[in-house]
Formats: C-alpha cells, structure tokens, sequence
C-alpha cells in the first residue's frame, strides 16, 4: 500500500460514502423534491470531507508519532509535513468548489459541511483523549454525512433523517470510545465496551422501528445479521489478544447498519451496492499487519477509532 492510500486510510472510504447515502436515499425515499446531478457532487464532498479527516488526523499526531509509530507515512518521512499540509487545504478547496458549483442550494449542505469539519477538527486537535467529547465529536462526524446527503437533496429532509443520524452517532461514538481501551484498557474494559457497542445495533433497531412501524422481513433480516455480525464476529479478536480487528469489524459492521436502516425505510437494497462491493473487494481479517508476529498482542499500531 503506497504512503498515500495508508495515510488517507483509503480502505475505509465505503463507510463514509454508505453513511452519506443513507441520507440522500431516505431523503428521496420520503418523497423531497429534488435536482438532478446531485449525486455526484455529495460523493466528492464526502470523499473529500473524509480524506481529509484521516490525513488531518495523522497531521496533528505527527510529532507524537516519530517516538510511538515512526513507520507511519509522515513520521518515517514518506510524505513530508509541508506536501501533507498542501493535500489537506487541497481537499477543503475541492470540497467547497464542489458545493459552490454544484446543482443544488449550498446554503443548508454548506452549513452541514462546516459542522462536520468542526467535529473534525475539534476531535484530532483538541479532544481526542477525552473520553466523553472525543467519542461526541467523532460520532458527531459521521451522523453529519447523513445529515449532508439529506441535505444535498433538500433542506426540508434534514429532520427526516435524524433518527438515521442519531442512531450512527450512537454506534460511531461507542466504536470511539472502545477503541481508545486498545493501548490503555484490560482485556475486560475491551470486552464490556464491544457488548456495550454491540447492544446499540439492538437500541438503534428498537429506534427505527417505533418511527416506521412494522419492518419489512428483509430489514428484520438485516438487523438480525447485524447484531450477530458485532455480538460473535467482531468479538473474536478480543478472545484472541487482537483488540485493533475488533475495531477494523466493528467499523466495518456500519456498512450493513446502514442497510438495515435503508430497508427498514422501504428502501431499494440496490441503493446499497456501494457497500456490499466495499465488503467484497476487502477483507480486513487478511491484513498481514495484523497477522504479524511482530505486533502485540495488547499493543496495537494505533487505534483506528481516531478517525472513523
């Protein structure tokens, strides 16, 4: 994997772009009216929005990094801090032509976009260990991609899809918080807070179903396969001294959270497909990394949930 595509963390792109699409499919779902060749546009914003959150991340933890994890791409001097600096004010402006430019008022995406930069921001400079703002501000993130993409379609769709939002904010913040045990926690700090993360699918599903009513049997389905996926799967790690997979999984658990949520709405599962060819095309359990006999089994390379 070259330098870039690490520091950018490009293999966990799909999460943000199924997060955003929640938004704008349940926005038309609901029956907003709408401008064509709005989706292309939230595509780059969110691609854009999430680069840089992950490189901005890396950027702020630089110096720190040269002593803990000097392999990473701007400790080991693979991508120099001034061409890093340089890449992330390039993705703000792509970010803001795009929304300039694009079919569509900017005025309410624009404001969702600022607040999501904001919980960016303020999470990797400012709260990250902080055990109450920094999950806060790291779910804060993601729910405001749903926001975003109801936005994009209509300002008037923001209110519903904040059931969608609250539910991902929940999870993401939880996953947040789980991950900052993996370098300080014990085995069983770990363990209770992946049930805790795990039992939110089941308070996210109690949520959607008292908006919507009875759910279709494919979203029963889903949410089923959900929680056993957290429960069993993303737990086995955990058992096995490799605390970093919980979080790869428990992350990677949101793509088929947010199919839950879409099907639940009476939605297409085609408007998922960018999720399931992300699940297809990679596999975190056959990351060598973390298979490496070199690495501890209660010292993992860097929690992942600094910047889901």
């Amino acid at each position: 994997m070259t330098p870039w595509l690490r520091w950018f963390r490009v293999r966990l792109l799909g999460t943000a772009l199924s997060n955003a699409l929640v938004g704008y499919w349940l926005a038309l779902e609901r029956g907003h009216v709408w401008t064509e060749g709005t989706l292309l546009p939230l595509l780059v914003i969110t691609t854009a929005l999430y680069l840089f959150g992950m490189g901005h991340n890396d950027y702020c933890d630089r110096e720190r990094d040269r002593t803990l994890y000097p392999d990473r791409p701007l400790p080991s001097g693979a991508i120099r801090a001034k061409t890093a600096r340089g890449a992330l004010i390039s993705l703000l402006l792509v970010a803001a032509t795009t929304l300039a430019l694009a079919p569509f008022d900017p005025l309410a995406p624009g404001v969702v976009v600022a607040a999501i930069l904001v919980a960016i921001v303020s999470y990797n400079a400012f709260c990250k260990d902080n055990k109450l703002l920094g999950p806060l501000a790291m779910g804060s993130a993601r729910a405001g991609l749903v926001l975003l993409g109801a936005a994009v379609v209509n300002p008037h769709a923001l209110l519903t899809v904040a059931v969608p939002a609250a539910c991902l904010l929940g999870f993401v913040g939880l996953i947040t918080s789980y991950s900052m045990l993996e370098e300080r926690g014990s085995h069983w700090q770990r363990r209770l807070h992946h049930l805790v993360a795990a039992g939110w699918i089941i308070v996210a599903a109690l949520a959607v179903v008292r908006e919507v009513g009875p759910v279709p049997v494919a979203a029963r389905i889903l949410w089923t396969g959900t929680a056993a996926w957290c429960f069993l799967y993303a737990g086995r790690p955990i058992r096995r001294g490799k605390a970093p997979l919980t979080t790869l999984r428990l992350l990677l658990a949101l793509l088929l959270l947010d199919a839950a949520i879409l099907v639940s709405y009476d939605q297409a599962i085609a408007a998922w497909i960018p999720g399931i060819v992300f699940l297809v095309v990679w596999r975190p359990w056959f990351d060598k990394r973390s298979r490496s006999p070199k690495t501890s089994p209660i010292t993992p390379s860097k929690p992942l949930g600094e910047a889901p």
